[in-house]
């Protein structure tokens, strides 16, 4: 009745209970989750380098016309789009031309333009992010990308976190816009970047760690399977299973061994026997022979 009524008039103090609770301080920062190793605490987030899209600049400008016919072939994530050009084409035609086909071929491209050239952009940032662009024309021709084509990659976000009340300075990766600790009281630690300059975005203040976060950092402690204690103990005993198959061969070739050795033993006191039961004979036959012969 208790728990009933708690959860009908209490609810959201009994789920921070058992839920971790952080809040971050700048608009440009949304706390996403905790990790295992997050301790409670308030941690300034500094950012070093924003997370940039994978950008094309074509080498050739597009003064007035395009000067040849000209098939551009784009590539991401392992999808092409084929854009064929004409040289009657203005540069808003070229790109409006472009990104009619990134949206039919679902390329996630944007044609835009800068000056006289042609600008190809990633629609999604960080490091992960990557396209091709090949031409039919030679690169002092059309936009100029050439035959041999060319490629851009974004760049991830990057930054640390530094613990307010020590100053100690902390690690963290980034993957795009989400940065996340990588050691001591942050590690696990993950907030969004909604950012467009470096600089220090506040501070990330994690509450307390619930009871279900402490029982699940808990568990994946135990069943990480790199880290864990499951795995690192599975890893001991197969080792020590390795170090008796060792033991056991090595025992088992020395047995080998010595059955070689007593194998060989035995055929020379064998062979020593036969000799000996021949002599045995030999002697009895000259015995006999001494016996029967008459004195003279």
């Amino acid at each position: 009745s208790q728990l009933d009524d708690q959860l009908e008039n209490n609810f959201e103090e009994l789920k921070s209970l058992f839920l971790a609770s952080a809040q971050a301080t700048h608009p440009d920062i949304a706390f996403l989750s905790l990790g295992p190793g997050a301790v409670a605490g308030s941690y300034q987030i500094d950012i070093s380098s924003v997370a940039s899209p994978a950008q094309l600049i074509s080498p050739m400008a597009i003064n007035g016309n395009l000067g040849v016919d000209e098939t551009l072939s784009f590539t991401m994530d392992g999808q092409v789009s084929v854009v064929d050009l004409t040289k009657k084409m203005k540069l808003d035609e070229v790109v409006t031309t472009i990104n009619d086909q990134f949206g039919i071929d679902g390329l996630n491209l944007v044609a835009s333009e800068q000056g006289s050239n042609l600008v190809i952009t990633s629609a999604s940032s960080g490091a992960d992010v990557s396209f091709s662009v090949v031409s039919d024309q030679p690169a002092n021709q059309g936009t100029g990308f050439g035959t041999g084509g060319a490629s851009a990659s974004g760049t991830d976000l990057q930054g640390t976190y530094t613990d307010t009340a020590t100053g100690d300075v902390y690690a963290a990766s980034a993957s795009g816009n989400t940065l996340t600790g990588t050691e001591g009281p942050v590690q696990g630690l993950s907030v969004l970047f909604s950012g467009s300059a470096p600089g220090t975005y506040g501070t990330v203040d994690i509450l307390k760690v619930g009871f279900a976060e402490r029982l699940k950092q808990s568990v994946e402690s135990i069943t990480d399977s790199l880290e864990g204690s499951i795995h690192t103990r599975v890893e001991s005993l197969e080792a020590s299973i390795r170090d008796l198959d060792n033991d056991i061969r090595n025992f088992e070739d020395r047995l080998s061994i010595r059955e070689g050795h007593l194998l060989a033993q035995f055929a020379r006191a064998d062979q020593a026997l036969q000799q000996l039961s021949f002599l045995q004979a030999s002697i009895g036959q000259q015995l006999n022979q001494l016996a029967s012969v008459s004195p003279i």
